[in-house]
This record gives structure tokens, C-alpha cells and sequence, in this order.
């Protein structure tokens, strides 16, 4: 059973990353990130953090996780009031941040704060911001709709950028990030 452990935590955070790919291909698409995948997100940290506690690690550093993304999801509830940030967007970087150690979600911010700057450089480009993007749902309006739209006030699937920071969040967690790897 002692191998067992560790083996469901690795799946786990790649189940992790799968759902962030899924939430990010979402958003790319239509500029939504479906509920139930910040939810899966979430659930999906509750197995993990059981599997840690299981394996040694201490509870009070997953109540402060949980408590630091109460604190994310507060500041991105403003940036969501402010119109900066959306809904989704929002509960995925909380949901997002529950993976991330509490010593990591600088870095994590960081990460995703960098993507999305990349992101938002792009779409200000006049052919990157009008490409069509695949899903279920038809690029066709959106493309015409953002074609219109001034530069600046175009939407940005910033899921992608949060999708970044969760790979980088899963390399670490896996022992893979190149700094900063867990111990």
C-alpha cells in the first residue's frame, strides 16, 4: 500500500493538469470555462490533499492552501467587480491555487500574470486577435465581434495563461520545475 500512495498523488496532479488543459481549451474557444471543471479542480484537490495527509504531510499546511485561496478567489472577485477578470477565469485561478503550496502562489501568480501579459500582447495584434478559434461553439461571431471591437477592448481567454500556471504548478508538485521543486 506504501507505493500505492504516492502513485494515486502523481495521478492526481495529472489529472490536475488535464483539467486545466480542458478549462483552457474552454475558454480559448468560447471565452467559457464550464463550472463543474473549477469544481472537478477542487474535488480533485480534496483526494490529493487526503492521499498527502495519508503520507505524512501536515494538515495545518493544507488549511492554510485552502485559506490562501479563499484569499485569491477574494482579490480575483474584485478584479472580476472591476470588469478585469472573469467569472470563470476567477474560480479557476481559486481552484488553481489550492495546488499550489502556500509558499509557491507568488511564483504561481507570477507565472500566470506573465502568460497572460503574453496573451494580451498577442490579442492586440490585429491577425492574432481575429484567428478563429475551434469547439463546439462557432468562432464565426466572435471573430467578427472582436474584429470590430477596438484593440484594447477585446476579451482574452486568460484560462490559457492560468492552464500555464497550473503545468508549472504540476512540474513542481511532480519534482520536474527546474527551481522552487517541492521537497
Amino acid at each position: 500500500m506504501s507505493m500505492a500512495l504516492p502513485v494515486l498523488t502523481q495521478g492526481c496532479v495529472l489529472l490536475f493538469v488535464a483539467l486545466a488543459i480542458q478549462a483552457a481549451r474552454s475558454d480559448w474557444a468560447c471565452f467559457i470555462i464550464p463550472n463543474h471543471l473549477p469544481l472537478a479542480i477542487v474535488g480533485l484537490w480534496a483526494v490529493y490533499s487526503l492521499l498527502q495527509w495519508l503520507q505524512g504531510y501536515a494538515p495545518t499546511a493544507i488549511a492554510v492552501s485552502a485559506g490562501m485561496a479563499v484569499i485569491v478567489f477574494s482579490v480575483g472577485f474584485g478584479l472580476f467587480a472591476a470588469n478585469l477578470f472573469g467569472g470563470g477565469d476567477v474560480k479557476l485561478l481559486a481552484a488553481a491555487s489550492l495546488w499550489a503550496a502556500p509558499d509557491w502562489i507568488p511564483q504561481f501568480v507570477m507565472i500566470v500574470a506573465m502568460s497572460g501579459a503574453v496573451l494580451g500582447i498577442a490579442f492586440m495584434m490585429p491577425a492574432f486577435g481575429n484567428l478563429p478559434r475551434d469547439g463546439h461553439h462557432s468562432a464565426v461571431a466572435t471573430v467578427e465581434t472582436d474584429a470590430k471591437e477596438p484593440r484594447l477592448k477585446r476579451k482574452i481567454p486568460y484560462g490559457t495563461a492560468i492552464a500555464v500556471g497550473c503545468a508549472a504548478i504540476a512540474l513542481r508538485l511532480l519534482n520536474l520545475f527546474p527551481f522552487g521543486a517541492q521537497s
